[in-house]
Order: C-alpha cells, then sequence, then structure tokens
C-alpha cells in the first residue's frame, strides 16, 4: 500500500476544481486568521495545484507580503477577497 502525505492528498484533491480551491482558502482565512504561514501555505498549495510554481516562490522568498502583492497573487490565481461581516457569517 503506497501511503501519501498530507500535502500530497490536498493537492490531489484541489487539482482540476476551482470551486474547491476557492473553498480550501476561505476556510484557511477564516480559521488562520491569526496565522499567516498557514494562509500562505494554502495558497502556494493552490498555486502548486494551478501550475503556478512562480507565486509559491515568491511568497516563500516574502513571508510578509504587501497587501498590494497580495492582491495580486490572488488574482493571479483567479480568485477575489470579500468581506462580510461576522453576524452575517454566523447566519450561513
Amino acid at each position: 500500500m503506497e501511503y501519501k502525505s498530507f500535502k500530497e492528498l490536498t493537492i490531489e484533491m484541489l487539482t482540476g476544481d476551482s470551486e474547491l480551491q476557492a473553498a480550501y482558502l476561505k476556510a484557511s482565512f477564516e480559521d488562520n486568521s491569526d496565522q499567516l504561514g498557514a494562509i500562505i501555505s494554502a495558497i502556494s498549495k493552490v498555486a502548486e495545484v494551478q501550475g503556478k510554481e512562480y507565486i509559491s516562490e515568491d511568497l516563500s522568498a516574502n513571508a510578509n507580503p504587501r497587501i498590494d502583492t497580495f492582491f495580486k497573487i490572488i488574482d493571479a490565481l483567479g480568485m477575489r477577497l470579500t468581506v462580510e461581516a461576522k453576524d452575517q457569517a454566523a447566519q450561513k
């Protein structure tokens, strides 16, 4: 039996599914709002499955990306960020 790492399984699961990639990033932002490293890791995984390794390299070289760089990266992944009130999120 071949065993796969959590990272390998995550990448396998995300490959080819843009809706799942968006949900994965959203969950990462919501669950790790105080852990930039975890968010960057999630973005890097999505970049990897999209074949955009240069984004992973940019993120690893810049552990604290500027906000404009961050928005450019999200855009390059075909995503956008939205903001909602906490009480609205709790109602969903």
